[in-house]
């Protein structure tokens, strides 16, 4: 699907409580993740992932990376579907995903990490700030690594870095509070996006929070004893 293409997809509900759009987009977990801790304590949230096909059509994208974080999002969506918020999937350019959403309903903020991507991903979020300032919409950007946007030159980088290590980890939420009906759920996810190019891997890494944790554990229990 082209970006822009794609069907317009209205809320049969009249909507008038505030809604906080938590965007994933590396970072397919609840466990310490800032966005959606503090995303939760404003409100309702609107938990979103877009599927961008411009980005798979990137030379350093294969069928791999997308299988991985499809299976992924599955996982995050039963997540958060715990917790009372189904995630939501769209397909199509950011900018143009955001501003229908807005469209839909009273977003009044948005969440996400910081990425650290490759050019096309900063030129795409360079795209989203502008378009969220001309809407007045703040977006709240967190850290989750030792990366710092824009900085000049290193001075100080180590105590800044042992400053975020420093900090606790967040807890997964309880629950999310209840938003409006927003169409568009893991459901939408295609097996395989439009320009995604098939590799000679056959062997996947297994993906999902938990199968990261376990090789966390085998890396400090057994591999990094030595």
């Amino acid at each position: 699907m082209q970006a822009g293409s794609g069907p317009v997809f209205r809320s049969p509900y009249r909507i008038s409580e505030p809604v906080h759009l938590v965007w994933f987009k590396r970072d397919l977990r609840v466990d310490d993740h800032a966005p959606l801790h503090h995303a939760a304590q404003a409100g309702p949230i609107l938990p979103l992932y877009i599927v961008a096909p411009g980005y798979w059509e990137l030379s350093d994208t294969s069928r791999r990376h997308w299988d991985f974080v499809r299976a992924s999002l599955l996982e995050l969506d039963q997540a958060v579907s715990e917790r009372g918020r189904p995630l939501v999937v769209r397909e199509g350019d950011a900018v143009e995903v955001l501003e229908q959403l807005r469209e839909e309903i009273p977003v009044v903020s948005v969440y996400s990490h910081q990425e650290t991507g490759n050019r096309w991903t900063d030129d795409r979020d360079g795209a989203v700030a502008h378009l969220l300032r001309h809407r007045g919409i703040p977006w709240r950007e967190y850290r989750q690594h030792g990366v710092v946007r824009g900085l000049r030159n290193r001075d100080g980088w180590v105590s800044q870095w042992e400053e975020l290590m420093r900090e606790s980890a967040f807890v997964p939420p309880g629950a999310l509070a209840a938003g409006p009906a927003v169409a568009g759920g893991v459901e939408r996810l295609p097996r395989c996006p439009k320009g995604v190019v098939a590799d000679a891997v056959t062997e996947l890494q297994e993906p999902g929070s938990e199968a990261g944790r376990g090789v966390m554990r085998d890396l400090l229990r057994e591999r990094g004893q030595r």
